[in-house]
């Protein structure tokens, strides 16, 4: 075989071995504090720059609850620091999950976030 030919399967084999991490598209706490009562679900999906993750409930009058997720903003901490209200550098912090309900005519009635939601939910399907 020629050389060539031998660097092309190792590569093929050695990406295809490749893992993923799978994470769900998301937004920032700072896009959903602009979501204001009355704005369309378009509207919303713009703002925001994604579409809905999940639809969570649909209500008996025609309401539309949709979950999105977003990412909250953590600290980075050097080993020696010291923990200060604002020392540090930004970074990714966990999943949190934004429930938006619509109306029928499909305007935003309310917003509910969790953190915590995820991780009860895990914890809780674990035996």
């Amino acid at each position: 075989m020629k050389k060539s030919t031998l660097i092309a399967i190792a590569f093929v084999g050695l990406t295809s071995c490749a893992s993923y991490k799978y994470y769900p598209k998301f937004t920032s706490v700072e896009k959903i504090t602009e979501i204001k009562q009355g704005m369309s679900k378009t509207e919303v999906d713009n703002l925001l720059g994604i579409k809905p993750y999940d639809i969570k409930e649909l209500e008996v009058g025609g309401n539309l609850v949709l979950m999105y997720k977003y990412r909250v903003m953590n600290r980075a901490l050097l080993k020696d620091e010291s923990i200060q209200p604002t020392n540090g550098t930004d970074a990714w912090g966990g999943f949190g999950d934004l429930f938006i309900t619509y109306s029928k005519e499909n305007k935003v009635l309310n917003l509910k976030s969790c953190i915590e939601c995820g991780k009860t939910e895990q914890f809780l399907n674990k035996k």
